[in-house]
């Protein structure tokens, strides 16, 4: 593994119980010291001054010193100097163990995006109807709302603690904090959405439809998105579901002949802290050039940066006493530490946005773009993001999807496996939307995606040369096929709906065991990814394998090659134990990995044999069963750091 340099203010964080911090204050292990805080900060404090704070408060320092002083007479406060008279006396508190600082009042982050008018003089929109899916325009549902975030945050993963220090400055989570106070509410909203969705078409017996309240988008030939960058006009090979935390075959990927990389901390990663942390900060290290031997970021491959998917939640932060959700701490540190590097590199900041099910989805996502854009002070449109279709209810909202992201859009991508498994979670009750083993290796063909189409390949192999890059210089006209607009294609509802016929076989169900078994046990080992008969498995074959399984067991259906036998709840338990048995020989080497091995096949059949069908299995390992025996996970929680900072705005739902 290349040795990582340190960067920021990293080389505090090796401390041991009762080492002092310079100002007679013991710590807890792994814990930052409240003297550290204070010297990182306090020339940012003596420039920001009383003009900064515009009256509004005491200075970073004269904060720090009330919040220690016992003679504090608010609430807040109160509570706060017992904790850190008992770090001053090196004793352990009985149950909290953590410090508390506050950082600088902000102006309001909402503000910022109210300039999105006059910034940005593009081409009228077509003529609203009774959805607005523009937000250039959505100035006028934002309200700013006095409102203080508390920051709960937990800390390093052991052995991170270098690596955390350079991504976790004051000011990144102060800026964190302003993301998540910003649009967690948004957040929760499309969640909710997402529910009242799946129940309405429950209760009717309902199938999709192409809105009529959005027809005028897909009518209108005259918008446009805007222009993709040079650097993403050439993605002929795309090298996939690269978990950055695997430094090895992060650099692999780097130093390849690949147009770009898929960094990915969603299908092919398991989110444990240690990951999370590890993953950004190697691509910290490489957008810097801090890796030996690896190109400098304008000359590798081109980075497409998947945050989690807006069903993971990230338990190592909270912000104003909820965990936040998962995708915006990616995205917030990546484009705090990255976002302007990588522009002006001309290599970003790319993005792909997985699983997002509607229109709404992806207008928050543009939202968050904007203001990120502002707050950073980067161009309107300067993020691209690629959609994944990777939801049934998703390919009949493709072209709303690409309007309300026209200034950051790179395309759509059409996601298999997710896409298969997406009919089962929300069409259960139909025995038409059954999906055959035999058709679970099979490409989609053709995707009905009418606006922007990229030749992208994904590829697992990270040689040095491709075979694909060969064909393509072969067949290709030209480096892609953004000249190429189909002419008289009518996609129809009927067609998005129909699922390619297949049987079911005892071959193809002892493979769905085996994957969705494996894939929990290689989760609770911390990994996103595994391989399984040269072929590699990731959360997306989990979900479809699963979603079969429990489906071929609703649905009673019969065995291609055996009809007298029907899949079944007693059936699936003999062939998991059957399965557990032939795996243990190769994968476990130890006690403790064939206990884990036993654990996922519990958990397999727990999630096969439920009366309703859990849509996510990421999901539902997150916070059904958070990470269970992970041992990343669970030593990183053993004590928190607790950061107030003050935000004076919050939106209201633009949704």
């Amino acid at each position: 593994m290349i040795a990582s340099t340190s960067q920021g203010d990293g080389d505090s964080n090796n401390q041991n119980e009762g080492t002092s911090s310079g100002h007679g204050i013991s710590t807890l292990p792994g814990m930052v010291p409240l003297a550290t805080m204070e010297a990182s900060t306090r020339s940012a404090a003596a420039t920001a001054g009383s003009a900064s704070r515009g009256g509004r408060g005491p200075g970073l320092l004269e904060q720090l010193t009330l919040m220690r002083s016992p003679s504090m007479s608010t609430a807040r406060s109160r509570k706060s100097t017992p904790m850190v008279a008992s770090v001053r006396s090196g004793k352990r508190p009985a149950q909290k163990r953590y410090v508390r600082h506050v950082l600088p009042t902000l102006e309001s982050p909402i503000t910022m995006i109210l300039k999105i008018r006059e910034r940005v003089g593009r081409s009228p929109a077509p003529p609203p109807l009774a959805v607005k899916l523009a937000s250039r325009d959505d100035s006028s549902s934002i309200a700013p709302l006095q409102t203080v975030a508390a920051v709960d945050l937990a800390l390093p993963p052991p052995g991170l603690e270098r690596e955390y220090a350079a991504l976790l400055t004051q000011d990144a989570v102060r800026f964190l904090a302003e993301l998540i106070s910003t649009f967690d509410l948004d957040v929760d909203k499309i969640l909710q959405q997402r529910i009242a969705r799946k129940v309405q078409l429950d209760l009717t017996n309902g199938l999709p439809d192409f809105s009529p309240h959005t027809a005028h988008i897909r009518k209108d030939k005259t918008w446009k998105v805007l222009p993709v960058p040079r650097r993403l006009q050439n993605r002929q090979v795309d090298i996939g579901d690269t978990a950055p935390c695997q430094t090895e075959r992060f650099l692999r990927a780097l130093g390849s002949t690949a147009q770009g990389i898929q960094v990915d901390f969603d299908d092919g990663n398991c989110p444990t802290f240690f990951n999370q942390i590890k993953g950004i900060y190697n691509i910290f290290q490489a957008v810097h050039h801090k890796f030996p031997g690896v190109p400098p970021i304008n000359e590798a491959p081109v980075l497409m940066l998947r945050p989690r998917a807006w069903n993971m939640v990230e338990h190592n932060m909270m912000v104003n006493g909820k965990q936040v959700p998962g995708p915006l701490f990616d995205y917030g540190l990546l484009m705090f530490h990255l976002g302007k590097i990588l522009y002006e590199n001309e290599s970003g900041p790319f993005f792909y946005l997985s699983k997002v099910e509607s229109y709404q989805e992806a207008r928050l996502w543009n939202n968050i773009f904007i203001w990120t854009e502002e707050k950073l002070g980067m161009p309107i449109g300067t993020i691209k993001a690629t959609v994944l279709i990777e939801s049934i209810l998703a390919s009949f909202e493709m072209e709303e999807i690409l309007y309300a992201l026209r200034d950051h859009s790179a395309g759509l991508n059409c996601g298999i496996w997710d896409y298969s498994a997406s009919f089962v979670a929300k069409f259960e009750r139909e025995k038409s939307s059954k999906i055959g083993n035999s058709e679970q290796r099979k490409t989609i063909a053709d995707p009905p995606v009418q606006v922007l189409a990229f030749p992208e390949q994904d590829c697992n192999d990270l040689h040095t040369d491709f075979p694909l890059t060969q064909l393509f210089r072969e067949h290709a006209r030209g480096l892609n096929q953004l000249h190429v607009i189909p002419e008289g294609v009518n996609v129809t509802a009927t067609q998005l709906l129909t699922m390619p016929a297949g049987g079911v076989t005892l071959h193809g169900l002892k493979y769905n065991i085996a994957v969705g078994v494996l894939f929990i046990y290689s989760w609770l080992k911390g990994e996103g990814h595994f391989y399984y008969r040269g072929q590699v498995e990731d959360s997306a074959t989990a979900e479809i394998s699963r979603s079969q399984v429990w489906q071929w067991i609703r649905h009673q259906a019969r065995l291609e090659d055996d009809e007298r036998t029907v899949v079944s709840r007693s059936l699936v338990h003999n062939l998991v134990k059957e399965v557990k048995n032939e795996l243990q020989d190769g994968y476990c080497v130890s006690e403790r990995a064939k206990q884990l091995l036993h654990t996922a096949t519990e958990i397999f059949l727990e999630i096969v044999q439920k009366k309703d069908f859990p849509e996510f299995i990421t999901t539902y390992l997150n916070l059904d069963h958070t990470f269970l025996v992970s041992s990343s996970y669970n030593h990183s929680f053993h004590s928190t750091a607790v950061v107030t900072i003050h935000s004076t705005a919050q939106t209201k739902s633009r949704l």
